[in-house]
């Protein structure tokens, strides 16, 4: 799916859109790891698993350095996952 963004001022606000598919790992296992498609720095994070916000640290990882999403559930590769953050 197409990247979104919307202008809030100084800092832009993004918005990612793929299936579990995407991520590293097998279908339903834990940990699979997504990455962000932006060059620019990520402040931000909220992550939607099916719709669902998800939780840091307890629910996912965020790696600020790799832009890389941690999935501490298992993700199966039909769920959608939303990804909102500032750049």
């Amino acid at each position: 799916m197409p990247k979104l963004r919307y202008h809030t001022g100084i800092i832009e606000e993004a918005r990612e859109d793929f299936f579990g598919s995407v991520g590293t790992g097998t279908s339903g296992n834990a940990n699979r790891i997504f990455s962000l498609a932006t060059v620019y720095s990520v402040t931000t994070v909220k992550v939607f698993l099916d719709g669902v916000l998800l939780t840091i640290d307890e629910q996912y990882g965020f790696n600020s350095t790799t832009k890389q999403i941690t999935f501490i559930p298992p993700v199966w590769d039909d769920q959608l996952i939303s990804i909102i953050y500032d750049e």
